[in-house]
């Protein structure tokens, strides 16, 4: 039987596009090519490259979308927004890591209208998600998400720099910051992917409500939701171990791109 493979382009070499690369090739070879890297470090783009038995092709970030099918963003929020849009408008399927970046751009759904393009958002580190779009159809009353993060992990945010928090003279677990998802994508940039992922179910942002907390015992992330709708309310909450090799991700973040990864290609869809 005669199989289209898919041409892949991967715009983020670090350690989460890093090991997104190496899993396509290990276990998606069959359907899909990794074909084109890019990074602003050049040198993370080729080692890369050497490492994969394709040894994809270094491009701009506008060739690498217009030469691929499927484009992974795995770079950061200041540029995730734009490699979307780029990929979309050129009918291309793209998956973000960095979902903070889409954020504050108006409706995304605007962009998908006008596009025969997919855009993939992993549920990242949390579980619940496909619970939360079903009920989301049945009308949302309010989301509550409460954020555990360690004092490293939380130190070089502009909310603790800015308003010059001593995270160090914490004795407790503390809550350093309660607000919307528009304040939170703004003052915790690195750290606000999971309020971005759930802000994207709701018509209304401001039924988001968000909470982060530290402290020295907090050694995980730590993720608890509450989501209330018409059709009743689910309780998630998500303890996570970093990623071995990037300490500032969770693992299952990765895990739950490469499990994204695995549906595009597989005719089991299994939740939502």
């Amino acid at each position: 039987m005669n199989r289209t493979i898919k041409k892949v382009g991967i715009i983020g070499c670090g350690a989460i596009g890093s090991r997104l690369a190496k899993f396509i090739e290990k276990n998606l070879s069959k359907y899909s090519e990794i074909i084109a890297l890019s990074d602003l470090d050049r040198l993370a783009a080729e080692k890369l490259s050497q490492q994969l038995k394709s040894h994809p092709n270094i491009l701009e970030v506008n060739k690498l979308i217009n030469k691929c099918d499927l484009v992974i963003e795995s770079a950061i929020k200041n540029v995730s927004f734009e490699i979307a849009k780029t990929a979309l408008k050129l009918n291309k399927e793209v998956l973000i890591m960095s979902v903070g970046g889409l954020i504050g751009h108006g409706d995304i759904s605007s962009l998908l209208a006008n596009s025969k393009g997919k855009l993939y958002i992993p549920s990242g580190a949390i579980c619940g998600l496909d619970a939360f779009k079903a009920l989301a159809l049945s009308g949302v009353n309010k989301v509550e998400l409460c954020t555990y993060k360690s004092v490293d992990g939380l130190k070089t945010s502009p909310f603790v720099v800015n308003n010059k928090i001593n995270l160090k003279a914490l004795k407790k677990e503390t809550m350093i910051f309660s607000g919307g998802v528009m304040e939170a994508v703004q003052n915790f940039p690195a750290n606000i992917n999971v309020a971005a992922t759930l802000s994207l179910l709701l018509k209304d942002k401001n039924k988001l409500k968000i909470k982060i907390f530290t402290g020295p015992g907090i050694k995980r992330n730590i993720h608890k939701i509450k989501f209330y709708s018409n059709a009743g309310m689910v309780v998630a909450e998500t303890y996570n171990v970093v990623c071995p090799d990037n300490p500032k991700t969770s693992y299952l973040a990765v895990l739950s791109a490469q499990s994204v990864l695995k549906n595009i290609f597989s005719s089991l869809r299994m939740g939502s």
